[in-house]
């Protein structure tokens, strides 16, 4: 198991955060449909030279998701986080918390 400073917010409470609830789903596998409606897994992507034109150096990792059945919520996460490092600081962005969700 991980250290608690890097579990997701479902694996430190085992509850949603957004309801409370412990009817949680861990680990579905998130799944889109492609040509011939051939089930695919999703994945995400990295570059470690996003300016190039070619040979960008993609970096992938598959999609997993945490879904509360109480209340509909969800969260992605990349089975692979490490997989998705960069090389260049430039490439991480700083982001501010989304606000908090209200119905």
């Amino acid at each position: 198991m991980a250290n608690f400073s890097t579990l997701t917010p479902f694996e430190k409470t085992a509850q949603c955060p957004k309801c409370g609830s412990t009817e949680v789903v861990a680990d579905a596998k998130v799944i889109d449909r492609g040509q011939a409606n051939i089930p695919m897994e999703i994945c995400m992507a990295t570059y470690l030279k996003p300016e190039a034109l070619l040979f960008k150096g993609q970096q992938e990792s598959k999609v997993s998701a945490w879904v509360c059945t109480a209340c509909g919520y969800l969260e992605l996460y990349a089975d692979s986080p490490a997989t998705l490092k960069v090389l260049k600081a430039s490439a991480f962005v700083t982001a501010k918390p989304p606000e908090p969700f209200s119905p």
